[in-house]
């Protein structure tokens, strides 16, 4: 009986006997398809709510601006101006998309600084960056002193 062997009361046939190596194809596949996924998904997760480039101040900072950004300033009281304007906007809520689409309009563009003063407080800046949104300005820039 070459081709059987007998162990405890059962035949196994030849090819049986056991493999002396393993393969680690499939383990190897399946983590490379999880590295995949878990690499698009950790990339995702880091995008914000808003474009926006928030650049580092530094006191001796000036500030280049494009001719293809439409330019938002708030001062200390929270007065809003547009572009080199001497008259703030008089009702932010109402008449300042308006305002910005006519520049959006004007410039053709998409892109928007906002430069504010430290002290506003920060949902009159979130107000400004919502009202660029509706506008059509959809890349936003916070410009730093």
């Amino acid at each position: 009986m070459l081709g059987r062997r007998k162990r405890k009361g059962m035949t196994l046939p030849p090819e049986a006997e056991g493999m002396s190596d393993i393969n680690i194809t499939p383990l190897t596949d399946v983590l490379l398809v999880l590295l995949i996924i878990f690499l698009c998904t950790a990339t995702s997760a880091n995008e914000n709510a808003f474009n926006m480039n928030l650049p580092l101040g530094s006191a001796a900072a000036t500030v280049n601006v494009a001719n293809d950004v439409v330019v938002v300033s708030m001062d200390l009281h929270g007065k809003i101006y547009l572009q080199e304007e001497k008259t703030p906007v008089l009702n932010p809520e109402t008449e300042l998309v308006q305002r910005l689409q006519l520049y959006q309009q004007k410039k053709g563009t998409d892109k928007v600084a906002i430069r504010a003063d430290g002290k506003v407080e920060y949902g009159k800046v979130v107000k400004v960056m919502d009202a660029s949104k509706q506008a059509g300005l959809e890349k936003i820039v916070l410009v730093a002193n």
